[in-house]
């Protein structure tokens, strides 16, 4: 005790050394050059971990309701996120774009019109077309049919603002002032086309690696948007998502399902254990070098790899199941000894000699199949492998020290208090395991036949096994965050996991950025390209905007008198646009709702023409008072980009220029990623994003888990080899764990269970546990004899179903995790184990005696005799 004392003091040092890590980007492989420059643009650019406000409005009865509504949200968002109280957590919150910067410049940004020729114009309006209402519904129609959905969905809602000031009794100049700047500026805020979503964006003072500021940080955010919806209008909601808030749900989601797995387990294995042994001391003579055990694994951890990821933690718990193994079998045998009579010692040293042994040999095979993980190419993997490799080396070091020293300590208790005298009240349960043994005696062919034959009709299942892809799939049902994720891609055709590059010049920038906005995968492509154009096209259009300004500064000073609507003709023109505007609102889309508010509005300018027509008067000499603004400026340089814009996309030295490339799809879904990522590393060949991670994770369950289990099979079986001495034997103790685990891929296939990167990684665990199994059986039966298959069965079986249940429980008290990674690893470990045990218990000893009793054939040692 003492020794376990002092050891467990070293233990606490390298505990103090560990960092847990419980996201989904802690299990990248640290070697992959594509983690390394996600990580470097993590650290150069905060924008990479920005996070989005997703504001919905459900209730609104029209499209200009639910856009007002949502933009009203935003502001309170915005506003609120950027009062002091958040500056720890905010570094910037935002909604809206610059509006005075994009005016200013917005013939250097897009070409508004060729003077030449009087028409070309990217906007609804057109600042060279008369101000008549005859000319906009004409033009308005042409803009409608075709082209790009985006565009559409902006005209149109610049187009039912337009109508809406229109309508007024009075020509409302704030409004007509307002619609102006849309038509010219863009929306300013982030919307979809029905007007019911739209996004703010939070750019955070900490990143994806600053573990102790993720709770802490996105819990403050999630609270402000919170506080910012008690002002917002009834009916609209809010959530957070992106990296960061993933990141923070995966934390929590894990935290409390390790947790709860981990007191699970551990309550009803202590009510196992009394159940079985009817010993009130077991829970202390198997539970003290169990959690001794646990203890010394997590800080040898510290000092090899100084961290523990989602999958060397739940290994952890699961070593609950696997520890506790050793200890059942060594208290089986010192029980059964003192049942029969030994005294204390005797029975201490029975114990050890007939499962000291195959203990030793089942530990060996369990650690020799967690250290085959070192193979794996991923350094996550060789993480698992040596944490699992330590954790049984040490739990099984721990059983046998201090198993013996707490069972001297409850002796020498029980001789102070005069009960040693009095009978052993340890009979074990499960005395159904007798009659097995005896059914296994007399009819072995049967014992092998059926379930060599069940596994083999079972075998043509396993074709529809297939391995998990999605990542979010992986997550806890229900959270707020991925589903949010869906709704950005479903609603606004954009998603929020990206893949991001660092450009070290304009140049180079401006060569790439086109190319990457081009590719069909890709939604949009965000960075300082899009506001500051090439010089040589810069000047080219501030040439264009010079001409453009003279020819309207010409229109302004002698302003051509408006004509009166003619009625035929508007007339003829409203009716051509209410028929484009209601095949787009019957066709159902995105914008039919703000289609069927336009086509209502038109009805209303068309039966009063006269006043439509001033207000369309007032609205079209605010746009080329503002165009004419827009024509003097000259160029645009990095200085004069909006501050929070620099912040977000060029490096604080100024050298270097972020770009992030948003999908069109889900790409967590592989279908979708794999196009998008193929597609960009084609132009951009050093793009990086979490989503990647869903490939190499996906690459290590496909490729590492099976690397490893081939490695593991291969040493067990020299290990088996080396132990039994005997070819025979070898593969009698192998053939149990074979025909597990290619029933385990048939009942996946069965029930429609996807293998994943957490769930692969443990076949080298079901290879050792399954191989421990069969390896007790194998031992006793030499041990005991020929004829003796049904004290076996009893004594052994009792032992292995044990084991088997608490190592299940460990397992299985992943079942009820909310994240459903860890709820399949859970399922598929309990199958796997239930399916081990069954072949050991039912098929094993009915080889052995067909094998040894009727063939004849020998198992001892290879040189030996018998």
């Amino acid at each position: 005790m003492l020794v376990a004392v002092a050891v467990s003091a070293l233990a606490a040092v390298g505990i103090s050394r560990l960092q847990v890590e419980l996201t989904f980007l802690s299990l990248m492989p640290r070697e992959s050059e594509k983690v390394a420059t996600m990580r470097a643009v993590l650290d150069t650019f905060p924008a990479a971990s920005m996070i989005t406000v997703v504001v919905q409005d459900v209730a609104a009865l029209s499209y200009s309701e639910a856009r007002a509504n949502v933009a009203a949200t935003i502001d309170e968002v915005v506003q609120e996120l950027n009062r002091p109280p958040y500056r720890q957590f905010v570094s910037a919150a935002f909604g809206r774009s610059d509006d005075a910067f994009l005016v200013r410049n917005a013939l250097l940004l897009a070409d508004l019109s060729d003077p030449a020729s009087g028409s070309g114009s990217e906007r609804l309006l057109d600042p060279l077309a008369p101000p008549d209402l005859v000319s906009l519904l004409a033009g308005a129609r042409d803009r409608l049919i075709g082209g790009d959905a985006d565009v559409r969905a902006r005209d149109l809602g610049t187009l039912v603002r337009l109508l809406r000031v229109s309508t007024g009794e009075t020509v409302d100049r704030r409004a007509a002032a307002d619609v102006a700047r849309e038509a010219l500026a863009g929306p300013g805020y982030v919307l979809s086309a029905d007007g019911r979503t739209g996004l703010a964006f939070v750019q955070p003072t900490f990143t994806v690696d600053d573990l102790l500021l993720i709770h802490s940080g996105v819990d403050a955010i999630d609270a402000g948007v919170d506080t910012a919806l008690e002002r917002a209008p009834s009916g609209v909601h809010a959530g957070i998502t992106g990296l960061l808030v993933v990141s923070r749900d995966e934390i929590v989601t894990s935290e409390r399902g390790l947790e709860a797995s981990f007191l699970g387990a551990l309550v009803l294995i202590v009510i196992l254990l009394v159940f079985s042994f009817r010993m009130a001391s077991v829970p202390l003579l198997a539970g003290v070098p169990l959690l001794v055990g646990l203890l010394w694994t997590a800080g040898i951890a510290g000092l090899v790899v100084a961290r523990l990821n989602i999958m060397t933690l739940m290994y952890l718990v699961a070593l609950l199941g696997l520890g506790i193994d050793y200890g059942i079998h060594l208290l089986t045998g010192f029980t059964q000894a003192r049942e029969e009579g030994a005294a204390f010692l005797d029975a201490v040293g029975h114990s050890f000699r007939a499962n000291g042994p195959p203990i030793a040999l089942g530990a060996a095979t369990t650690g020799l199949a967690f250290l085959a993980l070192v193979v794996a190419e991923s350094s996550v993997v060789t993480e698992l492998g040596l944490v699992a490799a330590i954790g049984i080396a040490a739990e099984l070091l721990a059983m046998f020290l201090l198993i013996p020293a707490l069972l001297g300590a409850r002796h020498s208790w029980r001789v102070r208090r005069g009960k040693e005298g009095e009978p052993l009240q340890t009979r074990q349960r499960f005395r159904f395991m007798h009659g097995l043994g005896e059914a296994v005696a007399r009819r072995p062919g049967w014992f092998v036949l059926i379930p060599l034959v069940t596994a083999l009709a079972l075998l043509p299942q396993a074709r529809h096994v297939s391995v998990e892809t999605n990542l979010m799939e992986m997550e806890a049902a229900g959270l707020e965050s991925v589903r949010l994720q869906d709704v950005m891609v479903e609603e606004l055709g954009l998603a929020p996991d990206v893949l991001t590059l660092s450009v070290g010049n304009l140049d180079a920038l401006h060569r790439l950025v086109p190319r990457l906005s081009a590719l069909p995968s890709v939604g949009s492509v965000e960075s300082v390209a899009s506001l500051l154009p090439p010089p040589d096209e810069q000047r080219h259009r501030a040439d264009r905007a010079r001409q453009l300004g003279t020819v309207l500064a010409g229109l302004a000073a002698d302003p051509a008198p408006v004509a009166e609507p003619d009625a035929a003709r508007t007339t003829e023109e409203a009716r051509r646009l209410l028929a484009r505007l209601r095949q787009l609102a019957v066709a159902g889309g995105p914008d039919a709702q703000a289609a069927e508010e336009a086509a209502e509005l038109l009805a209303a300018v068309t039966s009063r023409p006269q006043r439509a027509a001033a207000a369309l008067t007032a609205i079209h000499a605010e746009f080329r008072r503002l165009v004419i603004v827009a024509a003097e400026a000259e160029r645009i340089e990095l200085a004069d980009i909006p501050q929070r814009l620099r912040d977000t996309h060029v490096s604080p030295d100024g050298r270097r220029f972020l770009v992030q490339i948003i999908p069109t799809r889900n790409p967590w879904e592989r279908s979708n990623r794999e196009p998008f990522v193929s597609e960009v590393e084609e132009v951009a060949p050093s793009a990086a994003g979490l989503i990647l991670a869903a490939d190499q994770l996906t690459e290590i369950a496909e490729r590492d888990g099976l690397v490893a289990g081939r490695a593991a099979l291969a040493a067990i079986v020299l290990l088996l080899l080396s132990s039994f001495r005997n070819v025979k034997l070898a593969v009698m103790a192998l053939l149990p764990l074979l025909l597990a685990m290619s029933t385990l891929v048939a009942v996946m296939g069965l029930a429609g269970i996807r293998f994943d990167f957490i769930n692969i990684i443990t076949i080298p665990l079901l290879i050792g546990i399954a191989v421990d199994d069969a390896v007790h059986f194998c031992h006793r039966y030499r041990r005991e004899g020929a004829g003796q298959i049904s004290r076996v069965v009893e004594t052994t079986g009792r032992a292995v179903l044990l084991t088997t249940i608490t190592t299940v429980i460990g397992f299985g008290s992943f079942i009820p995790s909310v994240m459903r990674g860890l709820r399949s690893t859970g399922i598929v470990v309990a199958i796997a184990l239930l399916l081990a045990f069954a072949f050991s218990i039912l098929m094993l000893p009915g080889l052995l005696v067909l094998v040894r009793e009727k063939l004849g054939w020998s198992l001892s040692p290879w040189g030996s005799r018998g």
